[in-house]
């Protein structure tokens, strides 16, 4: 007697059809943060091969959607001596649930070594993980500020479907960010006619192959920007084979970001865990009267569209001469273009002394904040960060 598993997958389609003889179900686990889609697959259900059946074995079909994983392995993988199948099921659930978001290497590798003994378990063990990825992603849409969030909220998507590590979801809504954000600054500035952004990105050996097209005219960055200017500074420091290629009808930025952070960015990042966070919004300044002063609360995104929106009113509250807390616990992204409008805070702080600033503990704000060194210029107390 055995038992045998047999899928067909149309990677194009999606579509898996899919029978199993007498063998242990597959599990199927959704690519986001848990969505109530996780579990076995419960069709196409035969006897094993060797015993008695009749007509033809049963077969069942779904769709997967991209992102998901699909986990396959023999019984030596969930059994043990003492307990029921149930419980390593459930087991397995938990170690996959648990790296969803994993490359799927990393994915099998935890898998196993979770499950399996140092021993190498009371028989064989064999695992297969399948993950469908999104196909390439291409935007092209009006060069306005306004437009830059919806293009970080679809680049999110993709990357999430990618199954792409949320560390390194961040990094490429930053780098994305920091593309756009100048293309649509500087790029079209003196332009006479509706001006477009083109984003495409695509999966490469499990790396992210990004490029950011504008069809306006190239300026070379300032000899001192302060904290403008500083996006390709920062690409270049998450990214590998950054290429500007700036020319008469536009200007091509390309750039590959690997999967997996490399230890050189990993030691910029806080140790915080991710922060969940809403949809990206420009920012907005909330002030509230305190005994004695002020506070100063920027919520949501400090992009271009962002900054302008919150700029003259922070500059104004700070020209009070009462004390003022400012916070940014709630930002969501910094772009280069906001991190010179807090430079301009910590500016007035060293001018005033009396300025507190809150900071973000973790995400993709204090991401931007530590790689630019402008955590300990905000506060200076704060040792051990990366000037």
């Amino acid at each position: 007697m055995s038992t045998v598993a047999c899928l067909r997958l149309d990677p194009a389609a999606g579509r898996l059809t899919y029978s199993s003889a007498g063998h242990p179900p597959q599990l199927l686990v959704d690519g986001g943060e848990g969505t109530g889609r996780d579990g076995y697959l419960d069709g196409g259900l035969g006897p094993a091969l060797g015993l008695a059946s009749t007509g033809p074995r049963p077969e069942a079909a779904l769709t997967l959607p991209p992102g998901a994983t699909l986990v396959l392995y023999t019984d030596g993988l969930v059994e043990r001596r003492g307990e029921t199948l149930d419980d390593g099921l459930e087991r397995l659930v938990a170690a996959v649930t648990a790296r969803r978001s994993e490359p799927l290497p990393v994915l099998v590798d935890g898998v196993l070594g979770e499950l399996v003994d140092g021993t190498g378990g009371d028989d064989d063990v064999a695992v297969v993980a399948v993950r469908l990825l999104p196909a390439p992603l291409r935007l092209d849409l009006p060069a306005e500020p306004v437009r830059l969030a919806e293009v970080r909220r679809a680049v999110r998507r993709w990357a999430s479907a990618a199954g792409l590590p949320a560390d390194v979801i961040e990094d490429l809504l930053l780098m994305i960010a920091e593309a756009t954000g100048n293309a649509v600054e500087h790029a079209y500035r003196d332009a006479d006619v509706a001006a477009r952004v083109v984003v495409e990105l695509r999966l490469e050996g499990g790396d992210v192959a990004a490029s950011v097209t504008d069809t306006g005219t190239w300026r070379p960055p300032p000899a001192d920007p302060g904290f403008r200017g500083r996006g390709l500074q920062i690409i270049s420091a998450l990214a590998r084979d950054v290429d500007l290629a700036p020319g008469d009808d536009g200007t091509v930025l390309r750039f590959v970001l690997a999967a997996a952070a490399s230890p050189r960015t990993a030691r910029l990042r806080h140790r915080s865990a991710v922060v969940a966070r809403a949809d990206e919004q420009p920012a907005v300044l909330e002030v509230t009267d305190l005994p004695g002063g002020r506070c100063l609360a920027l919520v949501g995104d400090l992009d271009l569209a962002g900054t302008a929106a919150v700029r003259d009113g922070v500059l104004a509250e700070l020209a009070d001469p009462r004390p003022v807390t400012v916070d940014l616990t709630r930002l969501g992204f910094v772009t280069s273009v906001g991190a010179g409008l807090l430079l301009e805070v910590a500016e007035h702080d060293r001018a005033r002394g009396d300025l507190d600033v809150l900071l973000p503990a973790g995400g993709p704000a204090r991401r931007m904040l530590d790689l630019t060194g402008l955590t300990p210029v905000l506060r200076p107390e704060v040792p051990g960060l990366p000037r």
